[in-house]
């Protein structure tokens, strides 16, 4: 890297931000973040830094949070607010294996946090990533609306009706998807990606990116 400026941050997280200018003259902001256990994580404080990073960015830190989507055994509070943040389409995980090669430099012991050394690879992964609900700002009148014209469409009563308790399954399948079509029509999906690989501390590695870029 040829080149950096600090990037000023309006925060109470404990935040900095640098952009950086590679030697092909391509900028990205890096953003580095700490929350101890003992700090308050909210989703409005981290929604806040992020309006102030220039695009691209890439946010990574220590948050100190768990879930079952990064490869923990369980999901706790903080999990939670990072997951709840990770449903903004223009956020991914990046790491995935495919983009970004990271390792845990441990010889460096004299303190309780350890460096991290990360290497972009120029392959591309070939995972297609998981599709998603845009649960963000969900029209719920909308889809409520949409489930009531299509029980009545399909005649989903008549199919109680008429229907043994033997035939749950068809039941089940029709409700299922009617459900299904009318998220599809009033809510719809985006495409993050998130990919089950542990990352040590509780590391999360984040990345802004266009809706038309693939996904890292």
């Amino acid at each position: 890297m040829s080149e950096h400026e600090n990037i000023p941050l309006n925060t109470i997280l404990e935040a900095i931000a640098i952009k950086i200018s590679s030697n092909n003259s391509q900028k990205i902001c890096l953003c580095n973040l700490y929350a101890p256990d003992s700090a308050n994580l909210t989703l409005t404080d981290l929604e806040n830094l992020i309006k102030q990073l220039p695009h691209p960015f890439i946010l990574l830190g220590d948050f100190n949070s768990r879930n079952t989507l990064w490869g923990f055994n369980y999901t706790d509070r903080r999990g939670r607010t990072i997951e709840k943040l990770l449903e903004n389409d223009s956020i991914v995980l990046l790491n995935d294996g495919g983009s970004i090669d990271w390792s845990v430099q441990t010889s460096y012991n004299s303190n309780d946090h350890w460096p991290i050394t990360l290497k972009l690879l120029k392959s591309q992964p070939t995972e297609k990533p998981t599709p998603k609900w845009l649960l963000r700002n969900p029209n719920w009148s909308a889809f409520s609306n949409t489930i009531e014209n299509l029980l009545t469409t399909k005649q989903f009563d008549i199919l109680l009706q008429t229907n043994l308790p033997t035939d749950i399954d068809n039941i089940v399948e029709t409700f299922s998807n009617i459900i299904t079509q009318a998220a599809e029509s009033t809510i719809g999906k985006s495409q993050p990606s998130f990919i089950k690989k542990k990352v040590p501390g509780g590391m999360k590695l984040m990345k802004q990116q266009s809706k038309t870029t693939k996904l890292h």
